[in-house]
């Protein structure tokens, strides 16, 4: 009978010792709502795999995404030293998955590539539609950084 005490005792001990994690507050991974929201400039604008030049003028295009679900993106046309801004385009926003969707002037989804703390990068593609009718499709990758 002592020997089933002394293992009862045992067990119980070990039980007691155990520590849950269940009250502990879980960790949150940062969502790609929560990353993308901030202020981006652009760095880089990949056209069917050709690296627009630094000279381009869409190099000082930004994207501000705003917590309250707007955004405001604001591009540039022209090259070096003629630069324009065009007219700003404004509207909501929302991340389903990998998926950015843009609802202003224009409606816009993009994949997005790679998302964190300093870097965003997506890609979509549209096309071209010449004089002619000849529709020339073509995919850009677009990447930004945090502004600080």
């Amino acid at each position: 009978m002592k020997n089933l005490s002394l293992i009862i005792l045992l067990i119980a001990a070990t039980f007691a010792s155990c520590s849950s994690d269940d009250d502990a507050a879980p960790q949150q991974a940062p969502t790609n709502t929560s990353l993308i929201i901030g202020k981006w400039n652009v760095t880089s604008i990949v056209i069917d795999e050709d690296t627009l030049g630094t000279d381009d003028c869409e190099l000082n295009s930004t994207l501000e995404i705003k917590a309250d679900g707007t955004y405001l993106e604001q591009t540039y046309g022209g090259f070096a030293g003629n630069c324009s801004p065009d007219s700003p385009d404004n509207g909501t926003w929302e991340v389903l998955n990998n998926t950015f969707i843009q609802k202003g002037d224009t409606n816009f989804s993009t994949t997005i590539l790679e998302l964190n703390d300093t870097t965003l990068k997506y890609e979509f593609e549209d096309e071209d539609i010449l004089l002619d009718g000849t529709v020339i499709p073509f995919k850009e990758v677009w990447t930004f950084t945090r502004s600080k």
